[in-house]
């Protein structure tokens, strides 16, 4: 007996979610405006924090990535 097909395959779904993912990440500190326009939020040197916090997150994950390297050498 053949199972019927219910939507997309697994593969299909996690591109999908990884996608949204990527897009809420480079929306973040943008607003949108009554006709759809995407405008950085104005709250002082939110651009430059926003920045700054992407950079030591990405510290943070090369920090990590090292240290496991590390740990798996010795």
């Amino acid at each position: 007996m053949r199972v019927p097909d219910i939507g997309q395959p697994l593969y299909e779904r996690r591109i999908v979610r990884e996608g949204k993912r990527i897009a809420e990440r480079m929306l973040e500190g943008y607003s949108v405006t009554a006709n759809g326009r995407f405008v950085p939020d104005r709250q002082g040197r939110g651009g430059l924090q926003m920045w700054s916090g992407g950079l030591s997150r990405a510290a943070e994950t090369l920090t990590g990535l090292y240290r496991r390297a590390a740990r798996s050498l010795k």
